[in-house]
């Protein structure tokens, strides 16, 4: 007779510091892995479920250069940004077909413009939470919803009638926030990552603050119209998700995602990233941002990074 036992492992505990130049900072990195086995005998026909925990937590500083293509009203062609970014990750898997996952990105920084004007910018905080169960080919059936809004406000430029610069409000906290929500499948791409489609899926956009109409002097901000409050769009949404190893040396990894709703609404949010590792301590990051979204004009943006970064592993 085996009784009902419980076996835990920590295998895992790791701190990275990282700095970087000429987009320097610094970087703590914690992993942190829980593994239960249960196992029970009734009978003679017994089981055995796994599962298991992961979390990691990354912060970084970094001051970063950033040029920009088709920028928005006000943006400017480029700027000099100090920021800061959390990102935590936690994982929980029941044996090989049950996963369910939740990502929370936080990233603030003070930005300088060309023309000497400071914002508080980048200032995206994003949640995703997903459940998905896995089928014996790799398919996977999930549902995932992501939350996201930034946490201080945000001004538009201007030029006044007597040609002195001036600014408006354009966006604050929980306006917008906009929540992504979908059901539907997935399948891994060999060698690269998986597909995700979204069938059905909807997005919600929420305004709290109506001084933003009035600042911005229009009825309609972001889709929604003064005094409603909110907007629901439904439709199909698809997600790219690549993380690939190039050579020895060289990372890819991509996160594409694609909102169409009836009656012709499409959003679209790529961001790319590509890694060279040019010694064990050294390595030269590209990353790249495209955007576009109906209901903020139709004006396709990108935004460039570059950054030689300096780390080491303890």
């Amino acid at each position: 007779m085996q009784f009902p036992g419980i076996h835990t492992a920590l295998p895992a505990l790791a701190v990275i510091l990282a700095s970087s130049s000429p987009a320097g900072g610094q970087q703590l990195f914690i992993f942190d892995t829980l593994t239960a086995g249960l196992l029970q005998d009734t009978g003679g026909a017994g089981f055995q479920a796994r599962v298991r925990l992961i979390h990691t937590l990354t912060w970084s500083a970094a001051c970063q250069f950033l040029h920009l293509v088709n920028p928005a009203p006000g943006q400017g062609d480029g700027h000099l940004t100090l920021s800061h970014q959390v990102k935590y990750r936690s994982s929980l898997s029941c044996a090989s077909w049950l996963v369910a996952g939740a990502d929370l990105d936080h990233e603030l920084g003070i930005r300088y413009l060309l023309d000497s004007t400071f914002q508080a910018s980048p200032d995206e905080t994003r949640f995703d939470a997903r459940l998905a169960t896995t089928t014996g080919k790799g398919i996977q059936f999930n549902i995932q919803s992501t939350l996201a809004t930034r946490l201080l406000p945000a001004y538009s430029r201007f030029t006044g009638p007597s040609g002195a610069p001036s600014v408006r409000l354009s966006s604050s906290f929980l306006t917008p926030l906009t929540w992504s929500f979908s059901a539907g499948v997935q399948s891994p791409i060999p060698f690269f990552g998986s597909l995700s489609l979204g069938l059905p899926a909807g997005r919600l956009t929420w305004m709290a603050r109506d001084r933003v109409y009035e600042e911005q002097q229009s009825d309609l901000v972001n889709g929604v119209e003064r005094g409603r409050k909110f907007r629901i769009d439904y439709g199909l949404s698809l997600q790219v998700l690549i993380d690939r190893k190039v050579g020895g040396s060289m990372r890819w990894t991509l996160d594409l995602r694609l909102f169409r709703a009836h009656p012709g609404l499409y959003g679209l949010d790529v961001r790319n990233a590509v890694t060279l590792r040019i010694t064990s301590f050294l390595r030269a990051t590209l990353q790249s941002r495209l955007g576009y979204d109906d209901t903020a004009g139709h004006t396709l943006r990108g935004e460039n990074h570059a950054s030689l970064v300096l780390s080491f592993d303890f």
